[in-house]
């Protein structure tokens, strides 16, 4: 009987388990890994905080421009930014990026600051420009070329074979790249870029303190340190 009542009971509340859906970036490994089921170290971290909570997590992955249209076109509940321009209920910072500038570690070049970026070939993550800050935004007028990409597989191949100078990519993705073997060891990086922070924007006031509540359970028991020790290693 007690068997029969535990079953009804989680019938029930998955049942009654509230649908969210949230933009979340194009499939960005080790972040976000599309798959049945997707995977990845902020999508686990999202669905972590959300544990419990009655919300049942639908992510969309888009890219991180079309995400701000789909929550102003009332199309998605929420969805990740790094910025505060639009209205809603932003959470707590739930992931860091560290975005770096990678070489070729055969060209010995010493980058100190982002002005030394000018006249180099670069490629760059989508909305680089705008989310690296007035100084890097500047300094792309003065670069030989300049592209922003989805996915930095091909630019970090390209920048092996010289036909670029210089790729910005978080350092994550790229040690990730690495272990997969996708690229080799021999780049080298260098820290210009300030850390982006992450947030969760919601619609609705109750499902943003919800999250963040699930969030910082996730810390105090330590489930949030082992997906990065899980996704990232050591």
């Amino acid at each position: 009987m007690r068997r029969l009542l535990g079953l009804w009971v989680f019938c029930t509340t998955l049942a009654q388990a509230h649908p969210l859906a949230i933009a979340v970036g194009e499939s960005m490994p080790p972040f976000f890994i599309e798959g049945d089921p997707p995977s990845g170290l902020e999508l686990d971290i999202v669905k972590g905080a959300l544990e419990g909570s009655g919300h049942q997590l639908q992510p969309l992955f888009v890219p991180y421009g079309r995400a701000e249209r789909l929550y102003l076109a009332g199309r998605v509940d929420a969805y990740a930014t790094t910025e505060r321009k639009s209205a809603g209920f932003y959470s707590l910072p739930h992931i860091t990026y560290e975005n770096v500038a990678v070489t070729l570690k055969s060209n010995a070049l010493a980058l100190g600051s982002l002005e030394q970026l000018a006249g180099m070939r670069v490629h760059a993550f989508q909305h680089a420009r705008g989310l690296l800050g007035a100084s890097f935004a500047g300094v792309v007028k003065k670069m030989a070329s300049y592209q922003e990409r989805g996915r930095l597989e091909d630019s970090l191949r390209m920048l092996e074979k010289g036909r670029l100078d210089v790729v910005v990519v978080d350092i994550n993705i790229l040690r990730y790249l690495q272990r997969k073997g996708v690229v080799g060891e021999g780049l080298a990086v260098h820290f210009l870029f300030p850390t982006l922070h992450y947030r969760i924007l919601f619609r609705d006031k109750g499902e943003r303190d919800d999250f963040n509540k699930g969030l910082e359970r996730l810390r105090r028991s330590g489930d949030y340190y082992r997906l990065q020790e899980r996704y990232l290693g050591n």
